[in-house]
């Protein structure tokens, strides 16, 4: 697919109308209609699409580099998405960091990494194309997802250096995720770090449940089972409210572990509290030894 897409950039030419430079307009009525119009013609891909769109803008004081953003959250295909892309660069026409933003997502959703990386390594070096936040956490997360995780943890850093904040939790728990998949236990505690750090509990909120037991996951894994259980303690009551699967993992880390009394002494600990972990998450003939000695 992605040489599909490559092959959809052609060489420039002479624009057949003036270009106007990027501004924020309202998303009236009438640009709605002029967005679904848009992204009408591109979908019928006839062989003068790009004719068509040319006289419906010359009807219109409205560049197409305004509505660029609109019609990439419209269409809801990559390819068509590029195709629109192409013709606005190919008359000159200067896309902003909206704009950027919403053909990163597009792509993201589709998880085609070369157009990704193409269009990272172009908006990027300008300070009007760089995308938002929100496009990157985006594209963190689709890098995560799909097991490219040094790629996530460039974005991660760039945001971190770009905008003095961390992405946002979902993005950085994908990333998270990623790195104790990958056994990058190290990485993901400085990350784990700074986000603790920047996390106020109120307006920014840069950690929860899920980030602390992706964590408590990786430390047991390699039978850091204390560590992991410290980390819960310290995080108790700042955004991040213990629960089951806490336990689960902690038991889970023990057994693992060999170390099957102290699992027993938690899951007492857990009785006391109220709820018990599920069997499924008890693992192998220790789990049967502990439900013998429990029931």
């Amino acid at each position: 697919m992605s040489k599909n897409l490559i092959s959809l950039i052609k060489p420039l030419h002479t624009p057949k109308f003036k270009p106007k430079p990027p501004s924020k307009i309202p998303v009236t009525p009438h640009i709605k209609k002029l967005t679904n119009e848009v992204c009408k013609i591109i979908r019928t891909q006839e062989i003068q699409w790009e004719k068509i769109l040319e006289t419906r803008f010359t009807e219109e004081d409205v560049a197409p580099s305004e509505i660029a953003h609109l019609v990439f959250d419209k269409i809801r295909n990559c390819e068509l998405g590029l195709k629109f892309f192409d013709w606005v660069s190919q008359n000159s026409f200067s896309l902003d960091g909206l704009a950027y933003s919403s053909l990163l997502k597009l792509l993201a959703s589709s998880k085609v990494f070369t157009e990704i990386g193409n269009l990272l390594a172009e908006c990027m070096k300008c300070e009007e194309k760089l995308p938002t936040r929100e496009a990157f956490d985006v594209v963190i997360r689709a890098y995560s997802e799909s097991g490219q995780v040094e790629k996530a943890l460039e974005l991660y850093s760039f945001v971190l250096k770009k905008h003095n904040v961390v992405p946002h939790v979902l993005a950085c728990n994908s990333l998270l995720n990623g790195l104790v998949k990958n056994g990058k236990l190290e990485i993901a505690q400085n990350v784990y770090k700074e986000m603790v750090e920047r996390d106020d509990g109120i307006e920014n909120i840069c950690i929860d449940n899920y980030s602390v037991c992706i964590m408590v996951r990786g430390l047991c894994k390699k039978g850091k089972v204390e560590e992991g259980k410290k980390l819960i303690e310290k995080r108790w009551g700042k955004n991040v409210i213990p629960n089951i699967v806490f336990y689960n993992t902690l038991i889970d880390g023990y057994c693992k572990r060999g170390d099957v009394d102290r699992a027993h002494g938690l899951l007492n600990e857990l009785k006391l509290k109220g709820f018990l972990p599920t069997s499924g998450d008890l693992c192998g003939s220790d789990k049967w030894d502990l439900q013998r000695r429990e029931f």
